[in-house]
Protein backbone atom coordinates (compact mmCIF):
# COMPACT_ATOMS: atom_id res chain seq x y z
CA UNK A 1 0.00 0.00 0.00
CA UNK A 2 2.34 2.68 -1.13
CA UNK A 3 2.22 5.75 0.60
CA UNK A 4 5.26 7.88 -0.25
CA UNK A 5 6.97 8.31 -2.90
CA UNK A 6 10.96 9.02 -3.07
CA UNK A 7 13.50 10.07 -5.77
CA UNK A 8 16.85 8.85 -5.24
CA UNK A 9 19.40 11.27 -6.89
CA UNK A 10 23.23 11.38 -7.17
CA UNK A 11 22.92 15.32 -8.52
CA UNK A 12 22.40 18.23 -6.79
CA UNK A 13 18.49 18.89 -6.56
CA UNK A 14 17.07 21.79 -7.12
CA UNK A 15 14.21 23.77 -8.88
CA UNK A 16 14.45 22.45 -12.28
CA UNK A 17 14.53 18.85 -10.30
CA UNK A 18 11.55 19.92 -7.94
CA UNK A 19 9.34 20.56 -11.28
CA UNK A 20 10.31 18.11 -13.88
CA UNK A 21 9.85 15.26 -11.24
CA UNK A 22 6.08 16.16 -10.64
CA UNK A 23 6.51 16.68 -7.41
CA UNK A 24 3.40 19.18 -6.79
CA UNK A 25 1.37 16.78 -9.32
CA UNK A 26 2.10 13.86 -6.83
CA UNK A 27 1.62 15.76 -3.81
CA UNK A 28 -1.63 16.30 -5.61
CA UNK A 29 -2.83 12.85 -6.07
CA UNK A 30 -2.67 12.25 -2.42
CA UNK A 31 1.05 10.97 -1.64
CA UNK A 32 3.89 12.37 0.10
CA UNK A 33 7.24 12.77 -1.65
CA UNK A 34 11.07 13.38 -1.16
CA UNK A 35 13.71 14.14 -2.43
CA UNK A 36 17.02 11.90 -1.12
CA UNK A 37 20.64 13.51 -2.42
CA UNK A 38 23.45 11.08 -2.40
CA UNK A 39 25.91 13.56 -3.88
CA UNK A 40 28.19 14.50 -1.83
CA UNK A 41 28.82 10.67 -1.24
CA UNK A 42 28.78 9.54 -4.86
CA UNK A 43 30.02 12.45 -6.73
CA UNK A 44 32.25 14.00 -3.81
CA UNK A 45 33.93 16.67 -5.90
CA UNK A 46 31.07 17.43 -8.02
CA UNK A 47 29.19 18.13 -4.78
CA UNK A 48 32.02 20.51 -3.81
CA UNK A 49 32.92 22.38 -6.52
CA UNK A 50 28.85 22.92 -7.58
CA UNK A 51 25.85 25.66 -6.68
CA UNK A 52 23.16 25.10 -9.58
CA UNK A 53 21.75 28.30 -10.57
CA UNK A 54 18.07 27.86 -8.86
CA UNK A 55 18.22 26.14 -5.15
CA UNK A 56 15.17 25.13 -3.55
CA UNK A 57 13.45 25.38 -0.16
CA UNK A 58 11.34 22.11 -0.11
CA UNK A 59 10.98 20.29 3.14
CA UNK A 60 10.82 16.49 1.53
CA UNK A 61 14.95 17.25 0.26
CA UNK A 62 17.08 15.15 2.19
CA UNK A 63 20.63 15.72 2.23
CA UNK A 64 22.92 12.93 2.94
CA UNK A 65 26.84 13.71 3.16
CA UNK A 66 27.77 9.94 5.36
CA UNK A 67 27.58 6.40 3.55
CA UNK A 68 26.22 5.45 6.96
CA UNK A 69 23.61 8.08 6.80
CA UNK A 70 22.58 6.12 3.22
CA UNK A 71 22.40 2.92 4.79
CA UNK A 72 20.35 3.89 7.80
CA UNK A 73 17.91 5.97 5.53
CA UNK A 74 17.02 3.07 2.96
CA UNK A 75 16.79 0.65 5.72
CA UNK A 76 14.19 2.43 7.10
CA UNK A 77 12.27 2.33 4.02
CA UNK A 78 8.90 -0.02 3.79
CA UNK A 79 6.81 -1.62 1.47
CA UNK A 80 4.86 1.98 2.08
CA UNK A 81 7.44 3.70 0.19
CA UNK A 82 8.18 3.48 -3.55
CA UNK A 83 11.34 4.44 -4.88
CA UNK A 84 12.37 6.23 -7.84
CA UNK A 85 15.97 6.10 -8.88
CA UNK A 86 18.26 8.07 -10.95
CA UNK A 87 21.01 6.85 -9.32
CA UNK A 88 22.94 5.08 -12.08
CA UNK A 89 23.95 1.57 -10.45
CA UNK A 90 27.75 1.15 -10.55
CA UNK A 91 30.42 0.40 -8.17
CA UNK A 92 30.16 3.17 -5.65
CA UNK A 93 26.04 2.70 -5.38
CA UNK A 94 25.93 -1.13 -5.80
CA UNK A 95 25.48 -1.01 -1.56
CA UNK A 96 21.90 0.92 -2.09
CA UNK A 97 20.36 -1.67 -4.56
CA UNK A 98 21.84 -4.28 -2.31
CA UNK A 99 19.57 -2.82 0.64
CA UNK A 100 16.59 -2.24 -1.33
CA UNK A 101 16.54 -5.81 -2.86
CA UNK A 102 17.95 -7.26 0.86
CA UNK A 103 14.57 -5.59 2.04
CA UNK A 104 12.11 -5.89 -0.78
CA UNK A 105 11.61 -2.30 -0.98
CA UNK A 106 9.68 -1.54 -4.61
CA UNK A 107 12.02 0.77 -6.58
CA UNK A 108 12.43 1.77 -10.64
CA UNK A 109 14.17 3.39 -13.58
CA UNK A 110 12.92 5.66 -15.63
CA UNK A 111 13.71 6.23 -19.27
CA UNK A 112 12.38 9.09 -20.28
CA UNK A 113 14.47 10.80 -23.24
CA UNK A 114 16.87 8.78 -24.93
CA UNK A 115 18.87 9.96 -27.49
CA UNK A 116 19.64 8.75 -30.95
CA UNK A 117 21.88 5.80 -31.51
CA UNK A 118 23.22 4.13 -34.74
CA UNK A 119 24.27 0.42 -35.23
CA UNK A 120 28.25 -0.81 -34.45
CA UNK A 121 29.19 -0.76 -38.19
CA UNK A 122 27.48 2.97 -38.84
CA UNK A 123 29.62 4.04 -35.48
CA UNK A 124 32.60 2.57 -36.73
CA UNK A 125 32.33 4.46 -39.82
CA UNK A 126 31.60 7.45 -38.06
CA UNK A 127 34.69 7.11 -35.87
CA UNK A 128 37.19 7.48 -38.14
CA UNK A 129 35.26 10.08 -40.21
CA UNK A 130 35.46 12.05 -37.57
CA UNK A 131 39.06 10.52 -35.93
CA UNK A 132 40.94 11.46 -39.54
CA UNK A 133 40.10 15.55 -39.72
CA UNK A 134 42.39 16.24 -36.20
CA UNK A 135 43.93 13.08 -35.27
CA UNK A 136 45.69 14.82 -32.25
CA UNK A 137 42.84 15.72 -30.43
CA UNK A 138 40.67 12.67 -31.11
CA UNK A 139 43.17 10.47 -29.90
CA UNK A 140 43.85 11.81 -26.63
CA UNK A 141 39.97 12.25 -26.31
CA UNK A 142 39.51 8.46 -27.32
CA UNK A 143 42.17 7.69 -24.25
CA UNK A 144 39.85 9.22 -21.92
CA UNK A 145 37.01 6.74 -23.19
CA UNK A 146 39.11 4.04 -23.08
CA UNK A 147 40.18 4.89 -19.00
CA UNK A 148 36.10 5.34 -18.78
CA UNK A 149 35.32 2.41 -20.47
CA UNK A 150 37.86 0.15 -18.20
CA UNK A 151 36.35 1.00 -15.16
CA UNK A 152 32.77 0.33 -16.37
CA UNK A 153 34.12 -2.80 -17.29
CA UNK A 154 36.09 -3.64 -14.10
CA UNK A 155 32.23 -2.88 -11.86
CA UNK A 156 29.78 -4.57 -14.28
CA UNK A 157 29.98 -7.64 -12.27
CA UNK A 158 28.31 -5.34 -9.91
CA UNK A 159 25.67 -3.90 -12.43
CA UNK A 160 22.59 -6.40 -11.86
CA UNK A 161 19.49 -5.85 -10.40
CA UNK A 162 15.99 -6.48 -10.58
CA UNK A 163 13.83 -3.27 -10.58
CA UNK A 164 9.84 -3.43 -9.23
CA UNK A 165 8.46 -1.37 -12.59
CA UNK A 166 10.62 0.91 -15.37
CA UNK A 167 8.58 3.92 -16.86
CA UNK A 168 9.36 4.98 -20.08
CA UNK A 169 9.23 7.36 -23.06
CA UNK A 170 8.99 5.98 -26.35
CA UNK A 171 9.85 2.95 -28.34
CA UNK A 172 13.62 2.74 -28.20
CA UNK A 173 13.53 2.63 -24.51
CA UNK A 174 11.70 -0.82 -24.76
CA UNK A 175 15.19 -2.66 -25.99
CA UNK A 176 16.78 -1.93 -22.63
CA UNK A 177 17.58 -4.90 -21.11
CA UNK A 178 15.85 -4.01 -17.75
CA UNK A 179 12.18 -4.04 -19.66
CA UNK A 180 12.47 -6.92 -21.57
CA UNK A 181 13.09 -9.17 -18.19
CA UNK A 182 9.87 -7.34 -16.59
CA UNK A 183 6.40 -8.15 -16.80
CA UNK A 184 4.22 -5.93 -19.23
CA UNK A 185 2.46 -4.88 -16.99
CA UNK A 186 5.54 -2.83 -14.96
CA UNK A 187 6.20 -1.09 -17.96
CA UNK A 188 5.02 2.25 -17.70
CA UNK A 189 3.95 3.68 -20.88
CA UNK A 190 4.68 7.37 -20.67
CA UNK A 191 6.53 9.83 -22.84
CA UNK A 192 9.83 12.08 -22.58
CA UNK A 193 9.49 15.29 -20.06
CA UNK A 194 9.96 17.44 -22.70
CA UNK A 195 6.35 16.41 -23.59
CA UNK A 196 5.03 17.57 -20.64
CA UNK A 197 6.43 20.70 -21.28
CA UNK A 198 4.43 20.50 -25.05
CA UNK A 199 1.53 19.83 -23.05
CA UNK A 200 1.49 23.05 -21.21
CA UNK A 201 2.52 25.24 -24.06
CA UNK A 202 -0.37 24.07 -25.85
CA UNK A 203 -3.05 24.58 -23.25
CA UNK A 204 -1.75 28.43 -23.08
CA UNK A 205 -1.38 28.48 -26.23
CA UNK A 206 -4.31 30.98 -27.21
CA UNK A 207 -2.74 33.33 -24.91
CA UNK A 208 0.76 33.19 -26.22
CA UNK A 209 0.09 33.20 -29.90
CA UNK A 210 -0.51 36.88 -30.58
CA UNK A 211 2.27 38.17 -28.90
CA UNK A 212 4.93 36.09 -30.25
CA UNK A 213 8.23 37.38 -32.02
CA UNK A 214 8.71 36.08 -35.70
CA UNK A 215 11.94 35.83 -38.13
CA UNK A 216 14.78 34.34 -35.64
CA UNK A 217 16.34 31.52 -35.85
CA UNK A 218 16.77 29.82 -32.41
CA UNK A 219 20.08 27.85 -30.94
CA UNK A 220 19.70 25.53 -28.42
CA UNK A 221 22.58 26.28 -26.45
CA UNK A 222 24.09 22.99 -24.23
CA UNK A 223 26.77 25.11 -22.06
CA UNK A 224 28.86 23.07 -23.72
CA UNK A 225 32.67 24.20 -22.62
CA UNK A 226 30.91 24.23 -18.49
CA UNK A 227 28.21 21.93 -18.26
CA UNK A 228 28.30 20.46 -14.63
CA UNK A 229 27.91 16.94 -16.10
CA UNK A 230 31.91 17.12 -16.69
CA UNK A 231 32.18 17.32 -12.73
CA UNK A 232 29.86 14.78 -12.04
CA UNK A 233 31.30 12.23 -14.70
CA UNK A 234 35.18 13.43 -13.91
CA UNK A 235 35.77 14.44 -17.86
CA UNK A 236 36.74 17.11 -19.62
CA UNK A 237 34.73 19.31 -21.23
CA UNK A 238 33.92 18.74 -24.94
CA UNK A 239 35.50 22.41 -25.90
CA UNK A 240 37.45 24.78 -24.39
CA UNK A 241 35.59 28.24 -24.14
CA UNK A 242 37.77 30.63 -26.22
CA UNK A 243 37.51 27.93 -29.37
CA UNK A 244 33.46 27.26 -28.47
CA UNK A 245 32.53 30.77 -28.60
CA UNK A 246 35.22 31.92 -30.95
CA UNK A 247 34.26 29.68 -34.06
CA UNK A 248 30.08 29.33 -32.88
CA UNK A 249 30.14 33.74 -32.87
CA UNK A 250 31.78 33.80 -36.22
CA UNK A 251 29.57 31.23 -37.57
CA UNK A 252 26.68 33.06 -36.40
CA UNK A 253 27.36 36.12 -37.64
CA UNK A 254 27.88 34.98 -40.72
CA UNK A 255 24.13 33.27 -40.60
CA UNK A 256 22.51 36.50 -39.66
CA UNK A 257 24.39 38.37 -42.77
CA UNK A 258 23.34 35.72 -45.14
CA UNK A 259 20.04 35.20 -44.19
CA UNK A 260 18.34 38.15 -42.33
CA UNK A 261 17.45 36.26 -39.60
CA UNK A 262 18.69 37.34 -36.02
CA UNK A 263 20.05 34.17 -33.86
CA UNK A 264 17.70 33.95 -30.14
CA UNK A 265 19.87 31.94 -28.00
CA UNK A 266 17.77 29.54 -25.57
CA UNK A 267 20.10 29.25 -22.40
CA UNK A 268 20.63 25.58 -21.31
CA UNK A 269 18.73 25.57 -17.63
CA UNK A 270 22.10 24.30 -16.01
CA UNK A 271 23.80 27.53 -17.13
CA UNK A 272 24.68 30.55 -14.87
CA UNK A 273 25.39 33.59 -17.65
CA UNK A 274 24.09 35.95 -14.86
CA UNK A 275 27.09 35.31 -13.38
CA UNK A 276 29.56 34.45 -16.01
CA UNK A 277 27.83 37.37 -18.78
CA UNK A 278 26.78 36.32 -22.25
CA UNK A 279 29.21 34.47 -24.15
CA UNK A 280 27.17 35.07 -27.42
CA UNK A 281 27.96 38.95 -27.77
CA UNK A 282 24.50 41.05 -28.34
CA UNK A 283 22.43 38.15 -29.01
CA UNK A 284 19.76 37.73 -26.68
CA UNK A 285 19.46 35.16 -24.40
CA UNK A 286 16.31 33.24 -23.34
CA UNK A 287 15.93 31.49 -20.01
CA UNK A 288 12.85 28.95 -18.83
CA UNK A 289 11.12 29.66 -22.52
CA UNK A 290 13.00 27.05 -24.91
CA UNK A 291 9.56 25.44 -25.95
CA UNK A 292 7.62 28.82 -26.50
CA UNK A 293 10.87 30.12 -28.68
CA UNK A 294 11.20 26.88 -30.39
CA UNK A 295 7.22 26.80 -31.50
CA UNK A 296 7.59 30.67 -33.29
CA UNK A 297 11.49 29.68 -34.85
CA UNK A 298 11.82 29.98 -38.23
CA UNK A 299 14.10 27.17 -37.97
CA UNK A 300 16.78 25.65 -35.23
CA UNK A 301 20.54 25.91 -34.69
CA UNK A 302 21.58 22.96 -32.11
CA UNK A 303 24.34 20.19 -31.68
CA UNK A 304 22.82 17.18 -30.20
CA UNK A 305 20.24 18.92 -27.84
CA UNK A 306 17.34 17.20 -25.77
CA UNK A 307 15.42 20.03 -26.48
CA UNK A 308 15.46 18.86 -30.23
CA UNK A 309 12.53 17.00 -29.06
CA UNK A 310 10.58 20.48 -29.11
CA UNK A 311 11.65 20.78 -32.90
CA UNK A 312 10.28 17.45 -33.78
CA UNK A 313 7.12 18.21 -31.86
CA UNK A 314 6.49 21.60 -33.71
CA UNK A 315 8.24 20.49 -37.33
CA UNK A 316 11.03 22.66 -37.41
CA UNK A 317 13.66 22.57 -39.91
CA UNK A 318 17.00 21.91 -37.74
CA UNK A 319 20.83 22.96 -38.52
CA UNK A 320 23.39 20.83 -36.93
CA UNK A 321 27.07 22.59 -36.18
CA UNK A 322 29.97 20.55 -35.63
CA UNK A 323 33.64 21.37 -35.42
CA UNK A 324 36.88 19.96 -35.79
CA UNK A 325 38.09 21.45 -32.23
CA UNK A 326 34.89 19.28 -30.35
CA UNK A 327 35.99 16.18 -28.59
CA UNK A 328 34.95 12.80 -30.47
CA UNK A 329 32.30 11.82 -28.26
CA UNK A 330 30.31 14.79 -28.30
CA UNK A 331 30.83 14.98 -32.42
CA UNK A 332 29.35 11.25 -32.78
CA UNK A 333 26.32 12.85 -30.75
CA UNK A 334 26.33 15.18 -33.06
CA UNK A 335 26.00 13.11 -36.09
CA UNK A 336 23.47 10.62 -34.84
CA UNK A 337 21.25 13.56 -33.99
CA UNK A 338 21.66 15.00 -37.42
CA UNK A 339 21.46 11.30 -39.03
CA UNK A 340 18.12 10.90 -37.18
CA UNK A 341 16.51 13.98 -38.49
CA UNK A 342 18.02 13.10 -42.36
CA UNK A 343 20.05 16.24 -42.00
CA UNK A 344 23.26 17.47 -42.97
CA UNK A 345 26.09 19.17 -40.56
CA UNK A 346 27.97 22.23 -41.46
CA UNK A 347 31.18 22.40 -39.89
CA UNK A 348 31.19 25.83 -38.46
CA UNK A 349 35.01 27.31 -39.24
CA UNK A 350 34.28 26.57 -42.94
CA UNK A 351 32.73 29.09 -44.81
CA UNK A 352 28.87 28.75 -45.82
CA UNK A 353 26.42 29.34 -48.80
CA UNK A 354 23.36 29.06 -46.59
CA UNK A 355 20.09 28.55 -48.51
CA UNK A 356 17.26 28.68 -46.30
CA UNK A 357 14.83 27.38 -49.05
CA UNK A 358 16.78 24.47 -49.40
CA UNK A 359 15.83 22.96 -46.20
CA UNK A 360 13.32 21.22 -45.03
CA UNK A 361 11.01 18.79 -42.86
CA UNK A 362 10.80 14.74 -43.26
CA UNK A 363 7.77 13.97 -41.81
CA UNK A 364 8.63 10.48 -41.62
CA UNK A 365 11.54 10.62 -40.36
CA UNK A 366 10.25 13.57 -37.50
CA UNK A 367 7.31 11.16 -36.94
CA UNK A 368 9.67 8.30 -36.48
CA UNK A 369 11.68 9.99 -34.16
CA UNK A 370 8.71 11.01 -31.81
CA UNK A 371 7.62 7.70 -31.82
CA UNK A 372 10.98 6.18 -30.87
CA UNK A 373 12.21 9.21 -28.46
CA UNK A 374 9.28 10.91 -27.16
CA UNK A 375 6.22 8.93 -27.17
CA UNK A 376 5.01 6.05 -29.03
CA UNK A 377 1.65 5.94 -30.77
CA UNK A 378 -1.40 5.26 -28.01
CA UNK A 379 0.10 6.37 -25.20
CA UNK A 380 -1.69 8.58 -22.66
CA UNK A 381 -1.53 12.32 -23.42
CA UNK A 382 -1.02 13.75 -19.55
CA UNK A 383 1.44 14.59 -17.96
CA UNK A 384 4.35 12.08 -17.22
CA UNK A 385 3.72 11.93 -13.48
CA UNK A 386 0.04 11.54 -13.53
CA UNK A 387 1.01 8.70 -15.41
CA UNK A 388 3.23 7.34 -13.00
CA UNK A 389 0.07 7.85 -9.95
CA UNK A 390 -2.06 5.96 -12.12
CA UNK A 391 -0.03 2.90 -12.05
CA UNK A 392 0.56 3.70 -8.03
CA UNK A 393 -3.01 3.65 -7.64
CA UNK A 394 -3.13 0.59 -8.88
CA UNK A 395 -1.25 -0.83 -6.74
CA UNK A 396 -3.09 0.20 -3.86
Amino acid sequence: MPKRIVFFFRTVFNKRDYIRFGFDIIRSRGYAVEAWDFSPVLRANYYRNYTPPDPVDFDGHKLYTHRKQIVDAVSGLSNEDIVVCFVGLDRDSAFIYKLLEKNNIPFGFCLLGLLPQINTHQRIIKRLYILLPNPVVSLRNMLVRLRLGMLAWMGRSQRTTSPHFMMIGGGAAKKDSRCSALDPAKVIKAHALDYDRYLEEEKLAHLNEGAAVRGYALFLDEDVPFHPDYLHSDTSPYCTADKYYGELNKFFDSFERATGLSIIVAAHPRADYKKRGNPYGNRELVFGKTIYFTKYAELILAHASTSLNFAILYKKPVIFMDSLEYSMRFRQGIHNAASAFGQKLLIVSEEHIFQLRDLSVNNDLYERYKNSYIKELGTPDKMCWDIFCDYVDELN
